[in-house]
């Protein structure tokens, strides 16, 4: 599908595919990029390669011409899925490939398509079949590192880059009618995401997550709302159970990620684990604090991974340190903000 009305101007005549496949968090740190993108080279055509949750997410971003599923772990598997999948890429034409992340696979995939000229960072497995890269920082953010493929087209990237996010009429509905439901008012709530299977060896003690409930509600007067995403079930009913009825809350498990997007962005906090759902909240601007466990990677992790937003906190949890503790930190944090 074409959605980018193109004019003549800077970029006429190229032909961009940019890879951004993989989890969630991957495609949201990708937008700064694809926007930067579109305001660099307005001429362009763009075709961005997204799994299916990524795919979604991109939908209704006008600055892209055309969104291709690639899901390598179900249709997309197997030797002539793959082939027929580059037989694709290569009746397309393109110029160039852009590779956000260090994967064999993708960069084979491009060089096999004939893409001319096939851009990334250097030191992954699949730079071999990359024309031109750059190195990889691993002490900024993932986001501004992204962002430096830009100047691999010979463009100047546009100062101060930040989110947009774009979504439809439905997704803003379905998200008002949540909130009428469980009769939530906008900036009245607090979303938590304990983290499930995505946050196996960060998992937070669900003790952390009632106690910071039970606070939000009680000092902020914030209703606590906890996202049940895929492979969280288990972790958000060992939280929610615990709090045997004390705290009113409500349990958000719609699957629709643009929808999870509208409603946190009615949110006036987001609290949660090092997960997508946080890239989401920094997506749509709703002030943001990601709890990190000191497993002697904490700060690695904050230096590259923390939501990019002017309002991103985070608060990392030693070892046995009494969830008390860490819900006053928490809220400490949240003050920063002034939620009301």
């Amino acid at each position: 599908m074409s959605k980018y009305d193109e004019t003549p101007g800077a970029g006429a005549g190229l032909n961009i595919l940019v890879w951004r496949n993989g989890k969630l968090g991957n495609t949201v740190v990708a937008i700064p990029f694809l926007l930067a993108l579109r305001k660099t080279l307005p001429g362009c055509r763009i075709t961005v390669v997204a799994e299916s949750l990524g795919a979604e997410l991109l939908t209704y971003y006008t600055e892209i011409n055309e969104i291709i599923v690639y899901n390598k772990r179900r249709e997309h598997k197997g030797f002539l899925a793959n082939i027929r999948f580059v037989m694709r890429l290569r009746s397309r034409r393109y110029t160039h490939s852009f590779h956000l992340k260090r994967f064999f696979r993708n960069a084979f995939l491009s060089f096999l398509a004939g893409i001319p000229e096939r851009l990334g960072f250097a030191g992954g497995s699949g730079e071999r079949f990359l024309t031109r890269t750059l190195p990889y920082r691993e002490d900024q953010n993932i986001v501004k590192t992204n962002l430096s493929l830009i100047a691999l087209l010979g463009a100047t990237l546009p100062e101060n880059q930040q989110y947009r996010f774009h979504s439809s009429e439905q997704d803003k509905n379905a998200a008002g009618d949540f909130l009428a439901r469980n009769k939530l008012l906008e900036k009245g709530f607090v979303v938590i995401h304990c983290g499930g299977d995505t946050v196996k060896e960060d998992k937070i003690p669900a003790e952390l997550f009632r106690e910071i409930a039970s606070r939000v509600h009680t000092e902020l007067m914030l209703v606590p709302v906890f996202i049940s995403a895929p492979g969280d079930e288990k972790a958000v009913a060992e939280v929610v159970n615990g709090l045997e009825g004390k705290v009113p809350c409500v349990i958000f498990d719609d699957r629709r990620i643009r929808v999870n997007a509208a409603v946190i962005q009615n949110a006036a906090l987001f609290i949660g684990s090092n997960s997508g759902q946080a890239h989401l909240a920094a997506l749509v601007a709703t002030p943001t604090v990601v709890l990190y466990k000191d497993n002697g990677q904490a700060e690695f992790f904050i230096r590259k991974w923390l939501p990019w937003q002017e309002k991103a906190e985070c608060v990392i949890i030693e070892p046995g340190c009494p969830a008390k503790k860490v819900a006053s930190e928490v809220l400490a944090k949240a003050a920063l903000f002034t939620v009301k």
